[in-house]
């Protein structure tokens, strides 16, 4: 069941044509120059997301973001369940950081603030409560908003 989850991600992502990347000046709300996304969902709530699928990507993530849409966030996809720990360095937007198994089942969510000027020794870390294979991370408190809560899941739809 896992290989089929990370294969429906994969599929959806370039049956769209989005596993090309997308090209956008780098001024237009600080994006990134590269892009690949996909649309989630959460029943009937709907997100436009970026697939960070790289350790390139991963690593990058939302930093240096001065904004993020309301129904907008980044997809990180693994190829297997770990634990996972996340920081915020660098990223300006206050998140909901969401831990979702290879079910597409939300683990837990953790409410992630900005840390500027702080040494990355000192930066908080949001962790996974048990493995996660996927993590998404979107405006904070718009999980409570939509009633994101462990076991909620998230779907692709074509």
């Amino acid at each position: 069941m896992k290989g089929l989850k990370i294969a429906i991600i994969s599929l959806a992502v370039l049956s769209t044509g989005l596993g090309a990347y997308q090209y956008y000046e780098a001024s237009r709300d600080d994006r990134p120059l590269e892009r690949n996304q996909t649309e989630i969902y959460f029943e009937e709530h709907r997100f436009s997301v970026e697939i960070a699928d790289t350790s390139e990507a991963r690593a990058r993530g939302l930093m240096n973001r001065e904004q993020l849409g309301e129904n907008q966030g980044m997809l990180f996809v693994y190829e297997e369940e770990a634990d996972r720990s996340f920081w915020m360095k660098n990223t300006l937007v206050p998140l909901d950081i969401i831990f979702l198994n290879s079910d597409l089942e939300v683990i837990n969510i953790e409410k992630a603030n900005p840390e500027p000027n702080t040494s990355d020794e000192n930066l908080a870390s949001y962790e996974s409560d048990s493995p996660a294979q996927y993590v998404l991370e979107i405006n904070q408190n718009r999980s409570e908003e939509i009633g994101l809560e462990k076991g909620s899941e998230m779907s692709l739809r074509p």
